[in-house]
């Protein structure tokens, strides 16, 4: 799998079929090679937009 197919991967990433500490593995293998995405809010809210509805729903997240 080639960097530009990694980069897509992680940009497509979501739950899913996975369980959740599967999906946080693959989130975090797969964020290196996104070396543009510095900012930890970034990473945070790109994370939380990849969980089920039902989830991402209850996090309140405000990264001040």
């Amino acid at each position: 799998m080639s960097y530009e197919d990694k980069d897509k991967v992680f940009s497509e990433m979501h739950v899913g079929y996975m369980k959740d500490d599967e999906y946080t593995s693959r989130f975090l293998y797969f964020l290196r090679y996104v070396p543009y995405i510095k900012d930890e809010h970034t990473k945070i809210e790109r994370f939380i937009s990849g969980l089920v509805a039902v989830y991402r729903d209850q996090i309140d997240f405000d990264y001040t």
